[in-house]
């Protein structure tokens, strides 16, 4: 039973990685090979879960014979656009060939940072599948709900199973109900989604190094400065979307910031599905995706530096975005973001600011980040190469992405810090909203700081290096 389901399992996990392909190489008329590899499981994932969505929406049942069908009605239509809308390539981007990095690895110690990675890869994707869902969120908000979803063939079985009624996004929910459909879930295989959402943020975030000019040395160094954080690696095995939805918001930053300085439409496109997808994962994925899109733009107007285009940009970020908020209006209830500020607001214009949560919020903050067992040396090193490099790196003039990168996390940073500001109005006392989620919010501000940190030190030269 056990190798005909894990048989089942990677098969269906090389289907959703073959979609993601295709549908790569329609958005993007350049990729490099580790593009390929990073962004075509995530990318086919979330496409078929959210036309999975939209079918059931409209009434038809979910089973085997209907995402069957909806794949290779989807594959055909991606190989025809890709046949006969076919647009010229493009060599703007580097194409970053596995044998160009392979040459830069003739010596054995060279080797050992791709060790250390491929074993960390490995152990989570033991640990993911072994620990199976053993933690109240990813059994209750995520894979019951999935369970259920597959059971009754309906998104609508969400409201009954599991917790939290339609109130957050299906995107896991519905890929763990197509496991559950295919090979019933029994290692559970669905489990492999979150470290393969790892080693896709990873290697995406090595590709964009390579793609800014970034030296070996400092990408391998900061890869495992990243993978190493015990709070990302706990992550890749638990089964939370905490780690899925902080991959869609860095990889959907960094296109598009390659989009807007670089003036490449194609990576907005690609930024603005990422970045939907986000919204389609966590319940602020909308909110924290517009800040993504407002902090780039306004460096955008400061700096002149590319070309905004909104269209192709927003354009799937609205689009996969207001169908699931019109559909949670509809079906759901308030969000926990909703509640806060519902509940803050009144507070704060009778003149009860809680000038004691903003101290408790930053010394928590600060305590956490300084912690070796959660995020390991990742704060402390940061700090330290940004300091080395001098806050002149950062300004318009000297490093356009650095500049756009630091507003976007600092957005990001601010915005999580008033919505802990906010929660404490509410009954549940404060300590326990921080103790509970402070961490795994705060995840994409680690990540992004991480990437700036090297860049900062690793950068050859301080332009915004687009190769024409």
């Amino acid at each position: 039973m056990v190798p005909k389901a894990l048989t089942i399992d990677l098969l269906l996990i090389g289907a959703i990685f073959i979609l993601g392909v295709f549908q790569t190489r329609v958005i993007l008329r350049s990729m490099s090979y580790l593009e390929i590899l990073s962004l075509s499981f995530p990318v086919g994932l979330g496409t078929l879960t959210w036309l999975l969505f939209i079918l059931s929406w409209l009434g038809l049942h979910i089973s085997i014979i209907t995402i069957t069908i909806l794949y290779t009605v989807l594959l055909i239509c991606l190989i025809l656009i890709r046949r006969f809308f076919r647009r010229p390539h493009t060599k703007h981007r580097y194409t970053t060939e596995l044998s160009s990095i392979l040459k830069e690895h003739s010596q054995i110690l060279s080797i050992i940072p791709w060790v250390l990675l491929i074993l960390l890869f490995l152990s989570a994707i033991f640990i993911s599948v072994g620990r199976a869902y053993s933690t109240w969120d990813a059994m209750a908000v995520w894979s019951v709900k999935g369970y259920g979803i597959a059971l009754e063939g309906t998104i609508f079985a969400g409201r009954t199973w599991g917790s939290h009624g339609l109130n957050y996004p299906l995107n896991l929910p519905l890929a763990i109900s197509i496991f559950k459909l295919l090979s019933d879930d029994v290692l559970p295989g669905s489990k492999l989604i979150f470290p393969l959402l790892f080693i896709s943020l990873i290697v995406n975030i090595y590709s964009f190094f390579i793609r800014r000019n970034i030296s070996q040395t400092h990408a391998k160094f900061g890869l495992l400065l990243l993978a190493s954080v015990p709070l990302l690696f706990e992550h890749a095995t638990l089964g939370y979307a905490n780690l899925a939805f902080t991959m869609y918001i860095v990889l959907g930053a960094l296109y598009a910031m390659e989009g807007i300085y670089g003036n490449h439409p194609d990576e907005l496109v690609m930024s603005g599905l990422l970045l939907g997808f986000a919204a389609w994962t966590r319940q602020e994925g909308l909110f924290i995706s517009l800040l993504v899109v407002m902090a780039l733009s306004l460096t955008w107007l400061i700096s002149r530096k590319g070309k905004l285009k909104f269209v192709p940009w927003l354009l799937p970020l609205v689009s996969i975005s207001m169908v699931w908020f019109i559909f949670t209006h509809i079906y759901g209830t308030e969000g926990q973001i909703t509640l806060a500020l519902r509940e803050a607001l009144p507070g704060i214009s009778q003149g009860n600011f809680h000038l004691e949560s903003i101290y408790t919020i930053l010394r928590y903050a600060a305590r956490q980040m300084l912690e070796p067992s959660i995020w390991g040396l990742l704060f402390p090193i940061c700090l330290l190469l940004i300091i080395l490099a001098g806050p002149r790196r950062f300004s318009p003039k000297e490093n356009i992405y650095l500049f756009g990168g630091g507003a976007t996390t600092l957005a990001i940073g601010i915005a999580v810090f008033f919505y802990y500001y906010a929660v404490s109005f509410r009954e549940m006392p404060l300590d326990w909203w921080l103790s509970t989620s402070f961490n795994r919010m705060i995840l994409p501000v680690g990540v992004l700081l991480g990437i700036l940190a090297v860049m900062a030190i690793g950068s050859s030269t301080l332009l915004s290096n687009d190769h024409e």
